[in-house]
Parts: structure tokens; C-alpha cells; sequence
């Protein structure tokens, strides 16, 4: 599946939160959603998964994995790492409007 049909195929809320890291780290979402091991685009994506999680803690690491093309142990690494660095989840540390937009498009 390439990227683009990838993101086509997220939830609205998860395409928030990509655009919310392609737009903090300045990186193309198709690059985010690949699997180039650069830094710059790995933090990005790192960043994608811990704030997925962090809002969704009941998806499961494999359920992520799926959703965003990628293996559930490479999820698990990347938000081990993401807050290893001694970072909060992208849209947990955003102010309430933002979480609350989230939540009606959820809804």
C-alpha cells in the first residue's frame, strides 16, 4: 500500500494528528507515513504514534500498526523512544480547543 493510499484511508482524527507532526516537524505526511529511517521523518513519525496512543490508549499497538502501514513492535519503539526523549504527546499538551475539535470530528 503506498502512502498516499495510506492516509487516504485514516480516520479523520488520526489525519489531524499526522498533519498536526508533518506541520511541528516540517515534514510531508507521505514522508511520515513511509518508512525512510531519517531522523528528522522517524522522530515525526514517533511523534505520530506516541500522540495516537496517547489519546487512544484503548487501540492496541498492532491496531496502530495496521492503521498507520506499519508493524505494531516498530509502534512500540517509536513511542518508547518518543518519550524516552522526554516528550508529551503531540495534542495532549495542546490547549482544550484543539483536543475538543478532535473529539467532535470523533464524534
Amino acid at each position: 500500500m503506498t502512502p498516499q493510499e495510506i492516509i487516504e484511508r485514516l480516520p479523520p482524527f488520526a489525519r489531524l494528528l499526522l498533519d498536526k507532526a508533518a506541520d511541528v516537524y516540517g515534514v510531508a505526511p507521505e514522508l511520515i507515513v513511509g518508512h525512510c529511517r531519517l531522523k528528522p521523518i522517524a522522530l515525526a513519525r514517533h511523534a505520530w504514534w506516541a500522540a495516537l496512543y496517547g489519546l487512544f490508549p484503548h487501540w492496541s499497538f498492532p491496531y496502530i500498526g495496521a492503521l498507520t502501514g506499519h508493524d505494531h513492535t516498530s509502534v512500540m519503539y517509536g513511542r518508547a523512544e518518543y518519550l524516552k526523549r522526554g516528550r508529551q504527546p503531540l495534542m495532549l499538551s495542546a490547549p482544550a480547543p484543539i483536543v475538543v475539535a478532535i473529539e467532535e470530528k470523533v464524534a
